[in-house]
């Protein structure tokens, strides 16, 4: 599954609709990898639901303003970085 998000961080992907969130978790059940595609934007704005915590998350796609301790954070987490 590709997925975006309205924001993404230590507590993992976030949505801001939980009506989406509902959903995206159902997609996620059947989903045999997870890749995000956020801009790096992202990973300071804030966000009120998780959909799944970054451990979940196999592969992020974002663009080269990932700061280093962010990409820290998902290298932890096990997750595959791709900065286009």
């Amino acid at each position: 599954i590709f997925l975006g998000a309205a924001s993404i961080g230590r507590h993992g992907l976030m949505q801001t609709d939980v009506i989406l969130v509902q959903a995206e978790r159902r997609l996620l059940a059947r989903a045999d990898k997870t890749i995000v595609l956020v801009d790096s934007s992202k990973f300071d704005a804030p966000a009120g639901h998780a959909v799944c915590d970054l451990e979940e998350i196999d592969i992020v796609i974002t663009n080269k303003g990932l700061t280093p301790p962010n990409a820290d954070m998902l290298a932890k987490a096990g997750v595959e970085i791709i900065a286009v």
